[in-house]
């Protein structure tokens, strides 16, 4: 499964600490995690982080940090250490090949069967009908008896 394209570690140029669950922001300031919540668009579990207007007061980076809100929050998916672990394994040498060997052949089977066979989904449930319609395509328009 390859990583998510949405995925995103937190803000640009902040570190997360694991051992206290917070970032750390280029000044060094620690934005700590203040709640689990239900994204309002995909309903998955996010974690908040939110630092009080006290950190941000009088800190060089204010201006391009802070959007038009006077303290520091953002939030990040729950699943961090999934994706984490995802994306490494993945990038290993064995995933790279293992992505390398399904691109050569696996993906050429399935383009020729969407764009020269027709077949662009399986009304089917369950891998024994689906291997019914795979072995046996239907004949073309053309070719069926009326």
């Amino acid at each position: 499964m390859p990583p998510h394209g949405t995925y995103k570690d937190g803000p640009d140029g902040f570190i997360y600490s694991g051992e206290k669950d917070n970032y750390v922001c280029p000044q060094g300031k620690a934005i700590p995690f203040k709640k689990v919540f239900l994204g309002s668009r995909t309903k998955t579990k996010k974690k908040s982080y939110r630092a009080s207007s006290k950190i941000c007061k009088g800190c060089p980076l204010r201006t391009s940090c802070l959007s038009k809100v006077y303290e520091k929050q953002f939030s990040v998916t729950d699943y961090r250490e999934q994706y984490e672990r995802n994306i490494e394994r993945v990038e290993s040498p064995q995933g790279r090949y293992m992505k390398g060997k399904r691109q050569s052949t696996v993906e050429p089977v399935f383009g020729t069967l969407t764009q020269f066979m027709g077949m662009r989904k399986i009304n089917t449930i369950g891998i024994k009908q689906a291997n019914k319609v795979i072995t046996f395509p239907p004949l073309p328009t053309t070719l069926r008896s009326t």
